[in-house]
């Protein structure tokens, strides 16, 4: 009995530590905000966001966005903190509050996401729905891979809205 009781203690630590390590590794940690070779999204959030936290568990759970949105580097930033990050083409230091102001964040969550050039394809005060935000990742992607120019990305948004 007590042998079996290990066994089971430790196979739910095991599988607590496998989640946290997947979250570890789908939202980036690093201060060096960079896209990857499909781009970038930058979630700004809040402490006390409700909205910021369904967010993220869309991204973590809903399997269509998970599949696209793994295969792009995604960061979230306090605004409110003072936190330094080095971004852009020059690598540039600056503060979340800088960044919060440079992208207009006036609630959060706010999304902000990128092509692998640093050039902001969309920029979405609020929560939005998984399937838009898919969409979203998957024109970016792209965009990064030269087979959309940025109008055609315009467009096609464009035409997924009106549906």
């Amino acid at each position: 009995m007590i042998k079996t009781t290990k066994i089971f203690i430790l196979a739910i630590v095991a599988i607590l530590s496998l989640n946290t390590s997947l979250y570890a590794e789908f939202f980036e940690k690093s201060k060096y905000i960079m896209p990857n070779e499909n781009g970038a999204m930058i979630i700004f959030d809040s402490d006390y966001c409700h909205y910021c936290a369904k967010l993220k568990n869309d991204l973590e759970n809903n399997p269509k966005l998970h599949k696209i949105a793994k295969q792009f580097r995604i960061y979230t930033i306090n605004g409110g903190q003072n936190e330094q990050f080095v971004y852009g083409n020059e690598s540039v230091s600056v503060s979340a509050q800088q960044l919060s102001r440079y992208y207009e964040v006036r609630g959060t969550p706010t999304i902000i996401v990128f092509d692998t050039n640093y050039n902001k394809m969309i920029r979405i005060p609020g929560y939005i729905q998984p399937h838009v935000i898919s969409t979203i990742l998957e024109l970016t992607k792209k965009v990064s891979h030269n087979k959309l120019t940025p109008e055609q990305f315009s467009k096609e948004l464009n035409k997924f809205n009106q549906h």
